[in-house]
């Protein structure tokens, strides 16, 4: 058995579970998804299922979940381990190795680093659990990019304020990672507009910001920004954002990766 999966896309499967012992047994199920190219476990587990089993009971349960952002490996094979977990303490009463893979067929990429920089306070750190695109600020995102050559790729970003009703925004992508000054790259603690990296713009893809976008993710798709990815394969990038309205009061934020939900992500498809 083989199944295609996309980041997003809901997994179903079904293992039966039986209580040998003598009580009502509470247990809740963790997945673990393994990725068999790699030779590695996902970075995350799943709580599929939680309930009770009665003594000398058997019951099909559902195991279900999907595949998030930042969860896993990449894209590839994964066989799939479920932990049958005792409620009261937590252990592994019982281990399930399912038949068969799933094939992951995207990837999701957070930014390692995310900040904006402020030409007004020029010499302030702003790592926030925001970004702002004011007129007077720049937003700066990392990402490590895979080796694997990508066919589709977006940028998405949650917007969660903005003044204008249809604010301009220019996405720059830019080979100045590494152009610090003082050498080495930058970072979110320490980013400022006084000692930002050289900006040395490799190409620029403009997009505008709707009204129905705000309080979701706006997503940015351009063939320059694909291929820009497939130009800096195994790479780290940066990508920047900046407010093309030269107004004060023509603002908006989206959330960072410290947010704590709706972080910016790329996703990507071989």
């Amino acid at each position: 058995m083989v199944v295609q999966k996309n980041l997003g896309e809901e997994t179903i499967m079904k293992v039966t579970l039986q209580n040998t012992g003598n009580a009502i047994h509470d247990f809740w199920l963790e997945i673990m998804p393994y990725h068999e190219g790699l030779g590695r476990w996902s970075n995350a587990s799943y709580l599929s299922y939680i309930g009770s089993l009665a003594a000398g009971a058997t019951t099909p349960v559902p195991i279900q979940w999907s595949w998030t952002a930042g969860d896993h490996q990449g894209a590839g094979s994964y066989m799939v381990r479920v932990n049958v977990k005792d409620m009261m303490n937590g252990t592994v009463v019982d281990t399930v190795d399912m038949p068969g893979e799933i094939n992951v067929t995207s990837m999701d990429f957070f930014p390692t680093d995310d900040a904006f920089t402020n030409a007004d306070s020029p010499d302030s750190v702003f790592n926030h659990s925001r970004l702002d695109a004011y007129s007077s600020t720049t937003i700066w995102m990392k990402f490590d990019i895979p080796s694997t050559p990508i066919t589709e790729a977006y940028l998405f970003m949650y917007l969660n304020y903005w003044d204008s009703i249809n604010p301009s925004m220019s996405l720059l992508l830019t080979d100045g990672e590494n152009n610090y000054p003082g050498g080495g790259p930058w970072t979110e603690d320490t980013i400022t507009h006084n000692n930002r990296p050289i900006e040395n713009f490799g190409l620029w893809v403009d997009f505008q910001l709707t009204s129905v976008q705000r309080n979701t993710y706006v997503q940015i798709d351009h063939p320059d920004l694909l291929a820009w990815i497939n130009s800096h394969l195994g790479q780290t990038i940066t990508l920047l954002i900046i407010n093309m309205v030269n107004d004060p009061n023509d603002d908006a934020q989206f959330y960072s990766k410290d947010a704590g939900s709706n972080p910016p992500y790329l996703h990507l498809i071989p």
